[in-house]
Parts: C-alpha cells; structure tokens; sequence
C-alpha cells in the first residue's frame, strides 16, 4: 500500500500549554500539550447591572477577552462615569467563556484541578445520617447521567427534625456508574491531562495555548468497527488464523498487535492483563467485543468507551483472514510506530477506525 501525506490538527478541549514548537519533530507518543485545569461550572455575571451601562457597551469596559484565564477577585469589567469608578470581579479562579454584548453578560467557567482519581463512592446513608427511605429520596442523579465537579448528586432538607439542608457534590467529570443501595458510584470519564501527537512527523502550526497541527506521512487503513479511543505504540504482526491467548507475550506491553486472522475472546482477556494498547484484526464476534466493553458498549456511536485493549476490525464480525495485500504492509512494518483510533460513528456523516503505520 503506498503512504501519504497526513495533516492532523491536534487541539485541547480547553486552554492549556502547548510544549512543542514549529519546526520540531515529534513521536506519535510525545507529549505536546497539556492542560492543568478543566472548566466547571457557569456563572454568569450581569456586567451590565453591576456597572450601570447598557449591554451594547460591555466591549468598551471588558478587561478580558473569551478564552482568557482570571484569578479570583481579578478585575475583568471597569467603568468610570461622572468620576464615579466601578470595577467587577472574577467570583473564581476561571477561563472566560463567552461576553455577550447582547446580555450585558460574562460567562465564566471555574477551573477545576485535574483529578486522577479513577471513581468516587458515596454512602449517602452513611453521609448523611439518615434512613434507607430518605437516602433514597435524596438522590438526584441516575444511572449513565454526565456528572461535572461541583454538580449536586444528592441532597437532603431533613435532619433530626430540623431544616437543615444537606448537599453532596462529586469532584469528577464523569458518569454516574451505578446506584445501589443508596450507594452512588461515580466513574472519572476526564483521565488525561495530556495530549499527545498521534502522528509521527514535523509540527507546522500551533494556536496559542490550545492546538498544534502536524504533517506526516504513513500509510492508512480504516476499518468497518472499532472500540476505544486513540492508542500509539510500536506494531507486532501475528501470523495466525485465530488470535488466542497462547500468542500474547509479556514483552507485548504497550504494543499495537495486527492479527492475520480472527480475533478470540480469550487473547482479549490476555492482552488486557498484559497491558496491550491495541488489536486490529480482520474479524471478531459482535458479542466478544460487547462482554470486553461491558455496559459502556453503544454499538452505534463508540470511541469513549473505558477499555484496556482498543479493538479495530478490517473485516466485519464473521471469521476472515486479512487480505494479502494488507498483510504485506503490516509484516514488513515489525516494530514500526503506529497509531489506531476506535472512534466509530455508524449514521450520516459516518466516522470509521484507522490505523495508521509510521515506516
């Protein structure tokens, strides 16, 4: 298969700190931002109110500009009419989200320290000192609900006979993983802080402080379903009519494995304890990829699914082998670097999985 060129604009979900520069080669697996905050919640602060001005003015008096980072009690509206000074502060420390002339409005999102943790549990019962019935009442988020820091997950308005309001608010951006037995279960969805390159190749632009672009040049393969998100690591080919565990190494850590045959559920569960990135394989069964992503799985829409192994299918889900032509590119690509995204939307404007070898 012949390579080509590649451009790919690589950009943060929010401000952050781009740390490369134009001109610099980089690895599919260098590290060329990161982001040391996520934006939380809203609030909106009438400017105009506060300063006595119309709306349309909000521009002339802003201190601030979307997309900037203030600190508590920062300045970011002033106003002197009739030699009366007015100045507006920052209520947290937050990025500018938007300023609505229209409104008289800036919309500032509080920045959230990055949290690592992988979940959090509630006991409301136990919290909150109270009984099965009211932890139960108390609730106020169901199950596969998006959660951000800050947000209220439960709260209750009794205690001891008094109207005492109690609140429990999660740290995470993430889902609500479970409910039982008035015990909430919160998954972190928001895990990396950093952004990686994806392509192997030369940086020729970069946005301030929230994306970089990179040409490249490899050769690409799309695939018809995959699971996980974007994966880089060095390729090991697997001659084999069906993948199962006895071909799974230790050495695999990290690695891209490219199967010339069927992919079996037991090399799954082997390559998700050794810590394989990724699997492309020409075929594997629908209800093999459903019980390895478990209840994330949405058949229709994947890509964000909390998985070990990244999963990328050639072929379909009926036992195939890879075509010649593919398999000659994958063996005479051992231990060169490549990146796989499982990103996969079956609708309009359809989404497909790739891997891409660097060589």
């Amino acid at each position: 298969m012949k390579k080509v060129e590649i451009t790919r604009t690589r950009r943060l979900p929010y401000t952050g700190n781009v740390g490369v520069k134009i001109g610099q080669e980089v690895n599919c697996t260098d590290i060329i931002a990161e982001m040391n905050y996520f934006p939380a919640y809203v609030k909106r602060i009438n400017v105009s109110k506060k300063l006595a001005i119309k709306p349309s003015r909000l521009e002339q008096v802003s201190l601030v500009e979307v997309g900037d980072i203030v600190s508590k009690d920062a300045p970011i509206a002033f106003s002197s009419r009739w030699g009366d000074p007015r100045s507006v502060n920052s209520t947290e420390n937050s990025i500018v989200g938007i300023i609505s002339k229209h409104l008289g409005m800036i919309y500032l999102r509080k920045l959230t320290e990055f949290n690592q943790s992988p979940r959090e549990v509630f006991d409301i019962k136990s919290i909150m000192g109270i009984n099965d019935s009211f932890a139960k009442r108390s609730i106020v988020v169901r199950e596969g609900q998006k959660v951000t820091p800050g947000q209220i997950i439960a709260q209750n308005i009794w205690k001891d006979k008094d109207m005492n309001l109690q609140q429990i608010e999660t740290n995470l951006f993430g889902v609500v993983e479970d409910i039982s037995e008035n015990v909430i279960i919160i998954k972190n969805r928001l895990r990396e802080q950093s952004l990686k390159a994806y392509l192997c190749g030369k940086v020729i632009d970069i946005v301030d402080n929230i994306a970089v672009t990179i040409k490249s040049e490899g050769t690409i393969i799309n695939g018809i379903f995959g699971v996980g998100g974007e994966r880089s690591g060095r390729i090991r080919p697997v001659n084999c009519s069906c993948l199962g565990d006895k071909h799974i190494k230790d050495s695999d850590q990290g690695k891209i494995l490219v199967s010339r045959g069927h992919l079996g559920e037991k090399a799954l569960k082997k390559a998700s304890s050794v810590g394989v990135a990724a699997i492309v394989a020409p075929s594997c069964k629908l209800s093999t990829i459903r019980r390895h992503v478990d209840k994330d799985f949405v058949p229709s829409i994947t890509g964000s699914e909390d998985v070990q192994v990244g999963i990328i299918i050639i072929n379909g889900f009926l036992k195939s082998v890879l075509a010649e032509e593919l398999w000659d590119t994958v063996s005479s690509s051992d231990e060169s670097y490549a990146s796989v995204n499982g990103k996969t939307h079956i609708r309009a404007g359809a989404i497909r999985p790739e891997l891409i070898i660097f060589n």
